[in-house]
């Protein structure tokens, strides 16, 4: 009887080889590799192949059938656990000209990475330092020594996380808890991921300023609602014409 092989799942990197690969681009591929099996699995890498790089790791975790089921769903899901770390490969492949799959021990494939050859190559990721805003909604204060770390619910479900140093500010923002809209204005690092999107990273708050509920369509009605004189004129675009003098040039 053949001896089962002593790991569990392979990222095969087709198109590249160790000696073209940096070892850079090889430590992307780990961190998400870890990411798409979820840090429960605690993988461990169990040996590189050579020729198309071909990474093997065995879950020393429990839950293996919650492992296979989390790497099934990431392709499918790009908000789920997985979903992120699944799309990150995908770019570091568009960015390398590779493609690739993860494999089980008997060589069925358990996630395909979809990549686009037409696409343009993905960004690295950058941190600057600049100022911006954030809108969302409090749903965390927490205190620590002289700041307050607040969390903001964007109206995306995406949840960011603000340092205030302005205990006043802070105390504002308290009595805000999980009700309307604010805008923060803050300054600190951004990061641009491999997708092209910036995120906050580590961002301190300058400025509060308060939001209405109010939808596009209660916006324009009360646009509606405020009397310009136009409603009452018969033919209002002939009567805009003339004022713009449109008229005389067609004669």
């Amino acid at each position: 009887m053949a001896k089962k092989p002593d790991w569990d799942y392979a990222l095969r990197i087709k198109g590249v080889t160790l000696r073209t690969l940096p070892v850079s681009y090889l430590a992307d591929y780990l961190k998400e590799l870890v990411g798409l099996m979820g840090d429960d699995s605690r993988p461990v890498l169990d040996g590189i192949v050579r020729g198309s790089v071909v990474v093997r790791v065995k879950q020393t975790g429990d839950h293996h059938a919650h492992t296979r089921a989390r790497l099934r769903a990431a392709a499918n899901d790009p908000s789920g656990p997985a979903g992120k770390s699944y799309s990150r490969i995908v770019g570091f492949m568009a960015r390398d000209g590779a493609h690739g799959e993860i494999v089980d021990h008997q060589d069925a494939v358990v996630v395909r990475f979809a990549v686009d050859r037409q696409v343009t190559p993905a960004e690295p990721e950058l941190t600057v330092n600049d100022v911006g805003t954030l809108d969302g909604r409090v749903v965390g204060v927490v205190g620590a020594d002289d700041t307050v770390h607040v969390r903001l619910r964007d109206h995306g479900g995406i949840e960011h996380k603000v340092v205030l140093r302005d205990l006043a500010m802070a105390r504002e923002l308290a009595s805000r808890f999980r009700a309307g809209p604010v805008r923060v204005h803050v300054h600190g690092t951004w990061r641009r991921t491999v997708e092209g999107k910036w995120e906050a990273q580590q961002v301190y708050a300058d400025r509060v300023e308060e939001l209405d509920d109010l939808s596009a369509k209660e916006v324009f009605d009360e646009l509606r609602a405020i009397p310009t004189g136009w409603a009452a004129v018969a033919d209002p675009l002939k009567e805009w014409a003339s004022i713009r003098g449109l008229n005389d040039l067609h004669h």
